[in-house]
């Protein structure tokens, strides 16, 4: 069983659950294999975060709190124990049944785990933030009476502690050893990034046109093209969301002129490396930009990036405030116009690309509760997320690979990727290969990523 945090999205405003509805962007966990939400959790969040209204929540907050259950529920899910009524051996224990042991356990389970952010272990801090999150869910479900007893009984040591070789032999939670390469299944799940979706050739054909326009297309479609470039931009190169967010225009300006030294040839069909240094382990590497993404950054830079700029100083000339001019290469749209030419966040890339998925209909369907009339209801939610970009970039380039006849081509897309090791590509996208082969298998990757180009 795996859970995710889900974000709410935004209701059409003549939608009868307007009323009743989430605030955009609020997590709630869901059990992915049931499409089901975890209600206490979500109430737990709303109470705690909904006190003083809609208007009033934080939203780093909510999603810490969303996270750190995330965790707890998901190392319950893994924990085996005998059922005291069927007096059988079952994988996954109830949450309201669980008690300190189970909590110790995972306190220790933790120590153990290797962040996939930071690649180191998770540190004390937060270890004890997830533990105060759990003690006050269950004082939360303990007053609405959800759960019975008392959940810590004892005055229990948050943050890392020194863990005893019985404590890690306990049957509780059979934690990884670094030195023999063995991992409980809980603590493989913690170290590994979201559920590997690469998108199909249709899915990336339906988000083209959702998206916007390539800049040199935007004679005839006027909307932006900066979400666009910036998808074309991951699909094409593994890019992550924040990766992209913190390019700069000096670094495509580079590009471009390697760009202008090269043939017609090289410029439509090769790759020019450009050096990132802003990555998720502070370790620069190299990656390859298809040559045709280069001029259209340019006309972006030049054009629609530049009018945003122009439009944000005004703005602050406006109001008496200072403007400074943004190095990034990708800088908010002129609407809203308090923040226009502003550097783009990650987050602002990872909304637009949902709403994307919304937009070409590419959706899951949600289970979802109502607080009001006690009633469950489903929900279209977006399908991917940014990061199945980054998945999609592997896996078709592994198939191109393959099929232009490199037997081995895990390392490369390895370096590409910047993982840490050959181990983590494999973990990652091993099994997933195989099943994708039928939607990139026989089609060149070059020639799937403009797909739907001169149709947007």
């Amino acid at each position: 069983m795996s859970i995710s945090v889900h974000k709410a999205v935004s209701l059409a405003g003549e939608s009868p659950w307007l009323a009743d509805a989430l605030p955009e962007g609020f997590p709630f966990l869901v059990i992915d294999e049931q499409s089901k939400i975890i209600e206490p959790a979500l109430l737990y969040i709303l109470a705690t975060q909904l006190k003083r209204g809609q208007r009033h929540w934080k939203m780093h907050t909510a999603d810490a709190m969303a996270f750190d259950l995330r965790d707890w529920f998901d190392y319950l899910s893994h924990v085996s124990w005998v059922n005291p009524q069927t007096r059988k051996l079952e994988q996954g224990k109830p949450w309201d049944v669980a008690g300190e042991a189970d909590y110790i356990a995972w306190r220790d389970a933790m120590q153990e785990i290797i962040s996939p952010h930071t690649k180191r272990p998770i540190a004390s801090k937060t270890i004890s933030r997830r533990q105060a999150t759990v003690e006050r869910f269950y004082a939360y479900a303990t007053s609405r009476g959800w759960y019975h007893g008392e959940f810590v009984r004892t005055k229990v040591k948050k943050g890392r502690v020194h863990i005893s070789s019985q404590r890690l032999d306990s049957s509780h939670a059979k934690v990884a050893n670094s030195f023999n390469g063995t991992k409980s299944a809980y603590q493989e799940g913690a170290e590994s990034a979201e559920p590997v979706r690469p998108l199909t050739r249709d899915e990336w054909h339906q988000l083209q046109g959702a998206l916007g326009p390539m800049p040199s297309q935007r004679e005839n479609d006027l909307r932006p093209s900066r979400n666009r470039l910036a998808c074309e931009l991951s699909i094409g190169t593994g890019l992550r969301v924040d990766e992209i967010a913190s390019l700069s225009e000096f670094q495509l300006r580079d590009l471009h002129q390697a760009w202008l030294l090269s043939d017609d040839e090289e410029r439509d069909q090769g790759f020019f490396v450009l050096r990132v240094v802003k990555t998720k382990r502070l370790k620069a590497r190299d990656v390859l930009v298809p040559g045709y993404l280069i001029p259209e950054l340019m006309i972006y830079l030049d054009e629609e990036r530049e009018l945003s700029i122009k439009l944000g100083q005004q703005h602050a000339k406006k109001r008496g405030a200072r403007y400074k001019r943004p190095t990034s290469l990708f800088v908010n749209a002129a609407q809203p116009i308090q923040h226009a030419g502003k550097p783009v966040s990650a987050h602002s890339l990872s909304w637009a690309f949902n709403q994307a998925c919304l937009d070409a209909n590419i959706t899951q369907s949600i289970e979802k509760f109502d607080l009001d009339t006690n009633e469950h209801y489903r929900e279209h939610l977006s399908r991917h997320s940014f990061h199945s970009l980054r998945h999609t970039f592997a896996v078709w380039t592994y198939h191109w690979k393959k099929d232009n006849g490199d037997a081995e081509p895990w390392k490369e897309i390895q370096v590409l990727l910047g993982h840490a090791t050959l181990a983590v590509t494999l973990d990652t996208y091993l099994k997933v290969v195989e099943v994708d082969r039928r939607n990139a298998g026989r089609i060149q990757f070059a020639a799937k990523r403009k797909i739907g180009a001169e149709h947007a």
